[in-house]
């Protein structure tokens, strides 16, 4: 499962884009982002926490809250699922059905869905290029425009890719089973961000408002969000600074842990694959299980997390599956700046030697 955050400030494809108006204030102050996070979402899904961190000093670099969503995109196999959270949402869900007259929409106007062709047969490219369920997202997220000044940050979607949304590109075999029914993506176009910059010890507040191919500032969901800015921003300066790091918390000798294989179990497993590895089926293999317990409060586990391990890349998110959280020193992949230069990180075993 991959994680992470997506901007936009352009049009894609021959379609008109929508316009964006972006509202944001400024704040010299650093609050604490988890006890914010707290604060504005009370445990409601649809938001996210994203985080990073400098590992060898413990102290945060910044961190990006997304309170509101106006627009959720889920995608299972080849169908996409896109429901408005806000009336603003639906503006922009309303802007994208008439992009799409062959989806299925709801009578309410909150919810379209998108079927998708089987994947396409040939080469790698073919297949790259082919009409997929990402397309949803691509259309959602890069059609926006921002309209007047420039925005200290652009409209962005924030989400998780799971390791099987492979799918949508190759021929896999069907899993064994999937206990956790996660969807292969969840993805919000945001309505409301909070950005902090540790560094520089402010904060901004920001409100996105989707006026479609219409002047938002004409609208009255402009003067709502300008309503709701100022209420942010009012939480916001109540919210205490962040603490200095301290001492790790200290974890109990015993974690009562259920495993989905036993010790004799994984043993048997590992022994396997080291006769594979000598007979040259294979020159390198991750053996894996799985551990599970209670998580009465996500949030305060994902506030250890981050206490005892500082990393770049941290996030919590809450979807409709459920609570995801966790910390990692690496990114798989990223992508920077106007030109949209890639930068893959393969893992091990994943790229020829030498």
């Amino acid at each position: 499962m991959s994680a992470g955050a997506s901007g936009s400030s352009g049009a894609s494809g021959s379609h008109p884009p929508f316009d964006v108006a972006v509202l944001s204030r400024s704040l010299e102050r650093c609050p604490d982002p988890v006890a914010l996070y707290a604060a504005l979402c009370h445990g409601r899904p649809d938001t996210a926490l994203l985080e990073s961190a400098d590992h060898s000093t413990a102290s945060g670099s910044q961190s990006l809250l997304m309170s509101r969503a106006a627009l959720r995109i889920v995608g299972r196999g080849r169908r996409v699922t896109l429901d408005a959270l806000s009336a603003n949402g639906r503006d922009l869900l309303a802007g994208l059905a008439r992009r799409h007259p062959e989806a299925t929409a709801s009578d309410t106007g909150e919810r379209l869905v998108l079927d998708y062709p089987p994947p396409a047969t040939g080469d790698e490219r073919a297949r790259l290029l082919a009409p997929s369920p990402l397309d949803a997202v691509r259309e959602a997220v890069l059609s926006l425009r921002v309209t007047g000044a420039i925005a200290p940050r652009p409209p962005l979607a924030i989400g998780a890719f799971a390791y099987d949304l492979l799918g949508v590109y190759e021929a896999l075999p069907e899993p064994a089973s999937d206990p956790l029914a996660w969807p292969d993506f969840e993805l919000w176009v945001a309505e409301e961000v909070v950005a902090i910059e540790h560094d520089k010890h402010r904060a901004t507040a920001l409100r996105f408002v989707f006026g479609g191919i219409t002047p938002p500032q004409n609208s009255p969901a402009y003067h709502d969000a300008s309503r709701a800015l100022a209420e942010l921003v009012t939480r916001i300066e109540t919210i205490p600074a962040a603490p200095p790091p301290g001492e790790p918390p200290r974890l109990p000798p015993e974690l009562g842990a259920e495993v989905d294989q036993d010790d004799a179990a994984y043993c048997a497993t590992v022994t396997t694959l080291k006769e594979h590895i000598r007979r040259g089926d294979i020159f390198q293999i991750v053996p894996s299980r799985s551990f599970r317990r209670p998580c009465p409060d996500a949030l305060a586990a994902y506030a250890e997390l981050r206490a005892l391990n500082p990393s770049p890349y941290m996030f919590f998110l809450h979807g409709s599956a459920g609570q995801l959280f966790g910390a990692s020193p690496e990114s798989a992949l990223t992508v920077r700046g106007p030109a949209r230069r890639l930068r893959i990180n393969p893992i091990a075993g994943t790229r020829p030697r030498g």
